[in-house]
């Protein structure tokens, strides 16, 4: 699961690297940008997958409850609050005035996503930190409602036909109310009810021997990974045609039930057979700090950009636009990586800490329950 966060993280800064960074666009990038950005909806599965094994049938208390709120506020708020105070230092170098009082506030206490005009924050790419705050709000009643199986599928069913409605509100709305449209949790819970839904495939499958389980996972992964290049590359097509033979109002249900269900797959495979290939020791340390990976990774290729260090690669790649950017990527990677695993060691985990002191624990004790 550490492994797949790191990928989830990855694609997402290849993503920003195509339409933050200043390199010319080539046949790489633009399936990136098209298809890079699934790595949202990866996260927030790995989030509600992670948090089902950590807390299911452990959250039936009101201390157990309180307990869970405050772990997962530690697990956000502390590096988030200090990238926060960076924003405010760094936006006027870009040309942005900064927050407002009200952008702010709405940051701080994790209320963006119920703002239309807010819904972005002012902290770059926060905007699924809104969404995952209120998925943390109402974790201890869904994982009541979604106590089995069967239930979490109607669940999932059932968020997927209301996220396409509710896209299809917004679809000639311009301004904030798009992005509002676009980034509202209503839109997103889907993937969280996927997550959910692997969860429950999972417990099941790992009561098998573990041979059979292994087996299990691995033909999920391939399964996974051959379902991801066939949406890549037929994705459009199987728009229009689900336009065609059931209605351009629903068709985007389709396309969302497919990739939650394939990127929820590819989770659960990660979970039941880890493989050296995937899921090695370093990439799921690298993973630990995903959190830091999405959210320094914009001002990283925005001051890249800014100082023209992307140019000047493009320059030395005798202007092949392809070798650029996977130059400028790995330029991206290297940099960012280490930003991350210093803020995971010296922030998030001391933050994380802080409600193990006050109980008298360890510091060392692992927190129950996924990270982002």
């Amino acid at each position: 699961m550490e492994a797949a966060r790191f990928y989830a993280a990855s694609s997402i800064m290849l993503f920003h690297l195509t339409v933050m960074s200043d390199l010319p666009t080539n046949i790489l990038s633009i399936y990136i940008l098209n298809y890079a950005a699934m790595g949202v909806p990866l996260f927030f599965i790995i989030s509600a997958m992670g948090m089902c094994i950590g807390y299911f049938g452990k959250l039936e208390t009101e201390g157990s409850i309180k307990d869970f709120y405050m772990r997962r506020f530690l697990r956000i708020a502390t590096f988030f609050y200090v990238m926060m105070l960076l924003y405010i230092i760094m936006l006027p170098v870009f040309g942005d005035s900064g927050p407002t009082l009200g952008q702010f506030l709405a940051s701080a206490t994790f209320t963006m996503n119920l703002v239309p005009s807010y819904v972005e924050g002012y902290v770059w790419g926060s905007w699924t930190i809104g969404v995952e705050m209120i998925f943390y709000l109402l974790f201890p009643v869904l994982i009541v409602l979604a106590s089995n199986l069967r239930r979490a599928l109607v669940i999932f069913i059932g968020a997927t036909v209301l996220a396409t409605l509710w896209r299809n509100e917004f679809v000639d709305v311009k301004g904030p109310l798009q992005s509002f449209g676009n980034f509202f949790i209503v839109v997103q819970f889907h993937y969280f009810a996927a997550g959910i839904v692997a969860f429950h495939v999972w417990r099941i499958a790992v009561r098998l021997c573990p041979a059979r389980v292994r087996l299990i996972g691995l033909i999920l992964l391939v399964i996974s990974c051959a379902a991801t290049v066939s949406l890549v590359v037929f994705g459009f097509w199987l728009i229009f045609a689900a336009g065609v033979f059931t209605s351009w109002k629903l068709n985007h249900t389709i396309v969302y039930f497919l990739w939650a269900t394939v990127l929820a797959t590819f989770t659960i495979g990660m979970c039941l057979a880890p493989t050296k290939l995937l899921s090695s020791s370093l990439v799921c340390h690298w993973g630990r700090a995903s959190f830091g990976i999405y959210l320094w990774h914009p001002p990283v290729i925005a001051g890249y950009s800014k100082l023209g260090i992307y140019r000047a690669i493009f320059a030395l790649a005798n202007e092949n636009a392809e070798v650029s950017f996977l130059l400028g990527a790995l330029l991206t990677f290297a940099t960012v990586v280490p930003l991350s695993l210093a803020s995971f060691r010296f922030i998030e985990k001391p933050g994380m800490a802080l409600l193990q002191l006050k109980h008298g624990r360890g510091a060392g004790q692992p927190e129950r329950g996924g990270s982002r």
